[in-house]
């Protein structure tokens, strides 16, 4: 008897878990016709049509260094994604998780901000082959010089993080020979800015004091300026098509964006004159119209106080 009871209870054990099983697979078949609702496209084509723009015409005969930090601005960085950037010479990343994962899908040179960089970090960053942005005086001499090059972050205006001159100087008299890109902030985003080029001045000055040195102070915005950007430039939303100024720049309107979101049209309606349309009533009909209902909402990322990206057809 304890047998069948036993063969019983392993039965429906067997039965829960088949049923577990089917009730998964229902739910993800359920999420996977949700989403296939919306998608993000990313155009790889002009992604590579904004670096060799960068490359060619805004900075001709200078090195790149792609900013793909926040994995790529939230466009991710898969091994595709990343061949398609093969033009750059390096990339810039804001944490070790970024490094790592960049690693596996590229052999460039990878350079990470050296914030709340601990003992632990730097000795996996250096196993990676990880280049550390040196912005404070946090790193022992014996560090340093286990370093194939340096990258000094100086402090010359936009005062959040950055050594400054006296300390990045007495970094370069140590170590005289070993190649050095010295950096810094912009901190206007501006066609043109008294304020950064006096910036650039700073560095400049190090520079006339350390020739052996490059200089990478061109953001976004300073490659669409027309005017110097050193030896690395560092671009960040200009990559992704995206124009760091709100005025148009004829320079600019060259780039393009590398993505797009659609969703399906999943409804229409009816309206009468004077009938409103989304929340607060944002839209109001002026005549009598048809309108579509697209699969698309807050969730998506869509701006609830947007008032201007209404569309209606």
């Amino acid at each position: 008897m304890p047998s069948i009871e036993m063969a019983l209870l392993a039965r429906s054990d067997w039965l829960l878990w088949v049923n577990m099983c089917v009730l998964i697979i229902i739910h993800r078949l359920i999420l996977i016709m949700m989403y296939k609702n919306r998608k993000v496209i990313v155009d790889l084509a002009a992604l590579q049509s904004n670096i060799a723009l960068i490359k060619n015409t805004l900075a001709p005969g200078r090195k790149i260094l792609a900013y793909v930090k926040a994995q790529a601005y939230g466009h991710g960085m898969s091994e595709a994604f990343i061949s398609a950037m093969h033009q750059v010479d390096g990339y810039a990343v804001a944490c070790l998780e970024e490094a790592k994962q960049l690693r596996l899908v590229t052999d460039q040179k990878i350079v990470l901000n050296g914030a709340h960089l601990c003992q632990k970090t730097f000795d996996q960053a250096r196993d990676l082959k990880v280049d550390v942005i040196v912005h404070q005086a946090q790193f022992e001499s014996s560090q340093i010089a286990s370093w194939s090059s340096l990258w000094l972050k100086v402090n010359t205006g936009m005062n959040r993080m950055g050594l400054t001159s006296a300390q990045a100087r007495q970094i370069l008299s140590e170590y005289p020979e070993k190649p050095t890109v010295l950096m810094t902030h912009l901190a206007d985003s501006l066609p043109y800015s008294a304020g950064n080029e006096k910036q650039i001045d700073q560095l400049k000055q190090l520079k006339h004091d350390f020739p052996h040195v490059e200089l990478s102070f061109a953001n976004s915005s300073r490659l669409l300026s027309g005017q110097d950007v050193g030896d690395w430039v560092r671009p960040g939303l200009l990559l992704y098509g995206i124009s760091a100024f709100s005025e148009k720049v004829p320079l600019a309107e060259l780039m393009q964006p590398i993505s797009r979101f659609c969703a399906r049209v999943i409804a229409h309606q009816h309206l009468n004159e004077g009938d409103t349309v989304g929340y607060d009533r944002t839209y109001v009909a002026l005549k009598a119209e048809r309108i579509a209902i697209v699969a698309a909402g807050y969730a998506d990322g869509y701006p609830r106080i947007s008032k201007a990206a209404l569309f209606v057809a």
